[in-house]
């Protein structure tokens, strides 16, 4: 599971590097210092300033780095906290470390990243067992139907011993299913109330 989350982590920071950067009016006015702290509130890596340069150079613009890079520097600090951290893990998204840039701030955030991603991951999985309970009645209703019509071969107007003895094996087939089925039900509706009591405890527990 901490394999598959992180490996989730890595796709969605991708995507959110792959964001579309500036027009030409924001080129041809560019407060590169600015734009360089609104990058950083987004947590973007220090790459993006490569995608501005791209974007600009039709208009012959350039970016001006430094003050790029002072700017995305300031706007990390409020990006790296701790809440922010809890709040992508939360949503299921991830970041590519750019935290690391501020070592001081990094392990909190790292931390509140961290607890977000377990509280998603938790929530993730009562929803998919939901879903699962979900399918399973409707296929239990789908066999309840398949019983009755079944049943009906059973009628005293049943005289073909042979054609009533597949009735009745199918009777039992679908019998078994649907005992299969209430007992899956019965598992994974227990499984829910377990995980959704440990998503309880967890949000008790949460700082953030």
């Amino acid at each position: 599971m901490i394999k598959t989350a992180w490996m989730l982590t890595i796709a969605a920071a991708l995507v959110f590097q792959g964001c579309a950067t500036l027009k030409k009016e924001e080129c041809l006015t560019a407060d590169w210092d600015l734009i360089g702290y609104e990058d950083g509130l987004k947590g973007y890596a220090p790459e993006r300033i490569g995608k501005h340069r791209k974007a600009c150079a039709e208009y012959g613009v350039t970016p001006d780095t430094a003050a790029y890079t002072g700017g995305r520097s300031r706007g990390l600090v409020q990006y790296c906290t701790p809440s922010k951290g809890f709040n992508i893990g939360r949503r299921g998204n991830g970041y590519s470390d750019v935290c690391q840039a501020h070592p001081d701030l990094e392990a909190a955030f790292h931390e509140g990243f961290l607890f977000g991603r377990k509280i998603y991951l938790l929530e993730s999985e009562i929803e998919e067992k939901k879903e699962h309970i979900r399918v399973m009645e409707e296929e239990m209703a789908d066999l309840e139907v398949q019983i009755k019509d079944k049943e009906k071969q059973l009628s005293p107007n049943c005289t073909n011993s042979a054609a009533c003895q597949k009735a009745l094996s199918r009777i039992q087939d679908l019998g078994r299913k649907v005992y299969h089925n209430t007992r899956m039900i019965r598992h994974e509706k227990l499984a829910v109330m377990a995980l959704s009591h440990k998503l309880k405890k967890l949000l008790a527990q949460s700082p953030y």
